[in-house]
């Protein structure tokens, strides 16, 4: 149990870090820019998975890692409106006329 606890901290960890990054590049990137449009993405991703594992979902596999590996309780967090997970899934893996709105060329 322990040595399951030591790799879902480093997958934490990891998650956290390119977390950090992608908002790192998010701010420096020129406008419009390919560049913030790669690390927006990564960005939500990472913000999803960090989601995923804190959250109570019952959309989770059998395989996912979440807070119950790690003998705590779930917690709540409200992500901002019209940002909700189903819309970050959405942007992330579709093409829609509303994503098209919102990313000039």
């Amino acid at each position: 149990m322990e040595k399951r606890k030591e790799y879902i901290a480093k997958i934490l960890e990891y998650e956290q870090r390119m977390l950090e990054h992608s908002y790192y590049l998010i701010r420096m990137a020129p406008p419009f820019s390919l560049d913030i449009k790669v690390a927006l993405e990564s960005f939500l991703i990472h913000v999803r998975n960090i989601y995923d594992f804190l959250c109570e979902d019952k959309t989770k596999q059998n395989d996912d890692l979440d807070f119950i590996d790690c003998d705590q309780l779930p917690m709540t967090i409200t992500l901002p409106k019209k940002n909700s997970k189903a819309e970050i899934n959405k942007f992330l893996a579709h093409i829609t006329r509303k994503r098209l709105e919102q990313t000039p060329n």
